[in-house]
């Protein structure tokens, strides 16, 4: 198998596009396994499944064929195991930083929405608001009076 995979990734290098499309099949348990995994990461099925596509075709591109690959030695350059840990560490990457960016944004707001990034007296005074502002004017306008 790996010789296969050797062989289409050259093809690939080389722009034959049915052997990235032939890798890409190959790897479709793995995409769905890791889809499935990080699917609450993403706004939709499609985006999981083009960070994996990315992931396989990045590698694809930048995997170095001098190397000799051999099976007993796990630490060689094997086409395998790269692609593997191209997808998890591609979906690891991705989840970490939208759990980073969650927590950020959860730390700005408390529960009463109040943005907790700035001082409370740098806000406002609530006679002064946009919405207090407008309607006090509409109340103006549809009363005659302040």
């Amino acid at each position: 198998m790996t010789i296969s995979l050797r062989h289409c990734v050259r093809e690939a290098q080389h722009g034959n596009h049915e052997a990235v499309l032939f890798l890409l099949r190959e790897f479709e348990p793995l995409i769905r396994k890791y889809v499935k995994k990080y699917y609450v990461y993403y706004e939709s099925l499609e985006e999981a499944i083009s960070t994996a596509d990315h992931a396989i075709v990045d590698c694809i591109f930048t995997f170095d064929l001098n190397k000799k690959d051999n099976q007993n030695d796990y630490r060689k350059n094997n086409v395998q195991r790269q692609l593997l840990a191209a997808v998890h560490n591609a979906f690891e990457y991705e989840s970490y930083r939208k759990q980073c960016y969650w927590k950020r944004v959860q730390k700005n707001i408390i529960e009463s929405d109040i943005v907790t990034d700035f001082p409370y007296n740098w806000a406002a005074p609530e006679e002064e608001t946009p919405e207090h502002c407008l309607l006090r004017r509409e109340k103006k306008n549809k009363y005659g009076r302040p």
